[in-house]
């Protein structure tokens, strides 16, 4: 039976919180919450590639070297996903590229804590973990849930927003499986957290990525209960209503959909 759009969102989150609950365990430490980011990544993933064989259109127009989206704007995450963002960091191998993400992030906390996480806009601020030459994210694969629910049907849109500057333009049409899943996925997470006496607030992902690189410390607390003090707390959603119809799909649409899968099936 199809599910709405809300009872998706509902179970996606309920399993989500249960995935994480299980993966931070009863005593969480850091390397189990880098864990739960991963294991929340690929959840999302792997729901994504359920529906879209089940709603194949519209696509996204994303592809690798496209990085509009990359350009302003602030990215929530939670605590295990800057923990998941900061060791990837640290394992790079090249130090002239570590080098540069930490100038980076340094300096563009520091216009954040100044000017607030939502003044990024105005001068569309690219983000410290982009590389901007190739146009491709230097952690690619441990990007926060947000980015990948930033999922645009139209490049040249993102193109002409982020070259006018300004605030988020929302006539951008996006994909809204990639926004209702991973949104979804990481309230689950921001619940189980929460569930398990640990701070589940979203932050900055700048500020937070920064105190997880350069105070550990700040990351054992947050284990053993406490927040995140040095990082600007941003206040958590659920998935939008708007981001909910969107997911809605139409009658006609649906039926071309149908027809695909039929297809499908009667060639095997």
């Amino acid at each position: 039976m199809d599910l709405t759009p809300q009872q998706l969102v509902r179970r996606l989150s309920r399993e989500s919180q249960a995935r994480t609950r299980a993966t931070l365990g009863k005593q969480p430490t850091p390397d189990a919450g880098r864990a739960a980011a991963h294991g929340a990544y690929s959840y999302a993933d792997e729901q994504l590639r359920h529906l879209l064989v089940l709603q194949p259109e519209p696509k996204a127009a994303c592809t690798e070297g496209c990085s509009w989206c990359c350009y302003g704007g602030c990215v929530a995450v939670t605590v295990p996903e800057a923990i998941a963002i900061a060791a990837q960091i640290n394992a790079l191998e090249d130090e002239t590229v570590k080098s540069g993400i930490m100038d980076r992030l340094q300096t563009q906390s520091a216009f954040v804590k100044q000017h607030g996480a939502a003044a990024a806009w105005a001068p569309r601020l690219a983000c410290p973990l982009l590389d901007q030459a190739a146009g491709t994210c230097i952690v690619y694969d441990s990007r926060p849930l947000k980015c990948r629910a930033w999922a645009s049907l139209d490049s040249e849109a993102c193109k002409r927003s982020t070259q006018a500057g300004g605030n988020s333009d929302p006539s951008i049409p996006l994909d809204p499986a990639q926004g209702l899943v991973n949104e979804a996925v990481q309230m689950g997470q921001v619940e189980a957290l929460a569930a398990s006496g640990l701070d589940g607030s979203r932050y900055e992902l700048v500020t937070a990525v920064l105190t997880a690189i350069q105070t550990p410390e700040a990351i054992e607390r947050w284990a053993a209960g406490e927040r995140i003090p040095a990082s600007l707390p941003i206040p958590a959603t659920s998935p939008s209503a708007s981001a909910r119809r969107r997911m809605t799909v139409p009658s006609d649409q649906r039926a071309k959909n149908r027809a695909k899968r039929d297809r499908k099936r009667q060639r095997k």
